[in-house]
């Protein structure tokens, strides 16, 4: 029996080390990949959530490292997606939010670690003060308490900067792994399994135009090709051991144009071409691969422009934007709430535009743009706080690669454009305005590359106004 409080406490902490290894070996991935896949070729969505959640829940209580119950959560995060509009049939299983608030209580609590904080705080404290003070003044107190409302505030807001502190004290620790690495390894599965889903989806239902499968858009292909933007750049890091990993990075972009999803087709080449150039930048050993196959790729587009208008005109992509369609009434909606209420905007729980976009159970009213997202429900506070959010996450990537070499600066390089891809999938879709799973994964990705104590930023003005105040004193 354990009888004393440092007994139980070994007791955990062996258990824990024990079953992470189990969960964070590979083949056990290899099972979980086969059994998603399984799910969605099956249509089990609903019950595939239900054994992934209990899983998840399994690992949080068996594991000391967070990072075993990444790979199902993502995995999770993409069957789902075929789940839309399924908000009462999950409501069914609302109880177990129960025993999963317990588990990740029991994890954090059991499992804590020392508490660590990057300048990545600051960023997500400025935009929890534009989120959370955006409508003030201007919409009811129904429609900012409503609790589709309070969902979005919150964990846009303070609830991400407490699952950053939480996270960034478990990623913390030490680990017999590289933990960029293993993320960059899930995220690549991650973009995998979004291809074979889309596939999956549209494959059945495609027609030939000059000489391109195409199909219309399918309800879940912008969520399933965000999942891709955050993947694709991870297959490049592996390029480096194998030109083979290039073949899924050209599944990946293959699968965002088949897709139908527009902005997947647009941004999803952008990404491609912005990661072969990256590549060819850092990657001094694969250069003149890289600028052979972007040349190749100018080539390919060149000689067969007619066939890809026609690809892009049939799958209604071009023109980007028609004049009818709801996203140019809802920029001309922003514009008016903006210069309605210039300080705090609308509010995230506005509802006056739900004559143009009539969002589903437990979604919010988007204006489907990041931009006019900002200024239209959050005013200038909002733009402010986005700004210097933008400007801590430029500075964190600039430190991590100050004093990186070879593997770690491709790595540092990787995550940088995978949040690159989901910043530029937002432009035209909500994206990081959805906390779970985008802005979690966002947020993940900025406090593995955070490497001071949260001061680092405070402390590097204090020396410029210090080094000004000297040169100012010499002269």
């Amino acid at each position: 029996m354990i009888n004393s409080q440092n007994e139980k406490l070994c007791f955990f902490a062996n258990m824990g080390k024990q079953c992470s290894r189990f969960f964070l070996n590979r083949y056990f991935y290899l099972f979980l990949f086969c059994a998603a896949c399984a799910i969605s070729a099956l249509e089990w969505e609903v019950y595939g959530a239900l054994a992934f959640v209990s899983l998840i829940c399994l690992i949080l209580v068996l594991c000391d490292d967070i990072m075993a119950a990444a790979m199902p959560l993502m995995l999770l995060c993409v069957f789902v997606t075929n789940c839309y509009d399924s908000a009462q049939t999950f409501m069914k299983f609302a109880w177990m939010a129960v025993p999963a608030v317990a588990c990740i209580l029991f994890h954090f609590i059991v499992y804590r670690q020392k508490f660590s904080m990057g300048s990545s705080i600051w960023g997500l404290l400025a935009v929890s003060v534009a989120v959370s003070l955006g409508g003030v003044g201007r919409i009811s107190g129904e429609e900012y308490f409503s609790p589709t409302s309070i969902y979005y505030t919150v964990f846009l807001g303070i609830g991400m900067v407490g699952l950053y502190l939480l996270l960034k004290s478990q990623l913390s620790s030490k680990r017999s792994y590289d933990l960029k690495e293993r993320i960059v390894l899930i995220l690549y599965v991650m973009g995998i399994f979004a291809s074979f889903v889309i596939l999956l989806n549209v494959l059945p239902d495609t027609s030939f135009v000059g000489g391109f499968k195409i199909v219309n858009n399918f309800q879940a292909s912008n969520n399933l090709s965000t999942m891709i933007m955050f993947a694709m750049p991870c297959t490049f890091f592996f390029v480096r051991n194998s030109k083979f990993h290039l073949f899924s990075a050209l599944l990946m972009a293959a699968s965002m144009v088949l897709s139908g999803s527009r902005a997947g087709m647009i941004f999803g080449v952008v990404e491609l071409a912005l990661c072969i150039i990256v590549s060819a930048v850092w990657d001094k050993k694969n250069r003149f691969f890289y600028i052979c196959l972007m040349l190749s790729a100018i080539g390919v587009i060149i000689l067969f422009r007619g066939r890809i208008m026609n690809m892009l005109e049939s799958a209604e992509v071009y023109p980007v934007v028609s004049d009818g369609e709801a996203r140019m009434q809802l920029i001309d909606r922003a514009i008016a709430a903006f210069k309605e209420d210039p300080i705090f905007g609308h509010g995230l729980g506005y509802k006056g535009n739900y004559d143009v976009y009539d969002p589903k159970s437990g979604a919010m009213g988007w204006y489907h743009m990041m931009i006019p997202q900002v200024f239209a429900s959050m005013g200038v506070v909002g733009i402010v706080a986005y700004l210097v959010q933008a400007g801590v996450q430029i500075r964190v990537v600039a430190r991590s690669l100050k004093g990186a070499v070879d593997k770690e600066k491709a790595l540092i390089f990787t995550l940088a454009m995978s949040y690159v891809g989901v910043f530029l999938m937002s432009q035209v879709n909500p994206g990081l305005f959805c906390p779970i799973p985008y802005g979690l994964m966002a947020t993940v990705i900025f406090a593995v590359m955070d490497g001071d104590n949260g001061m680092g930023l405070f402390v590097t003005l204090a020396e410029k106004i210090s080094k000004k105040k000297k040169n100012i004193t010499a002269e």
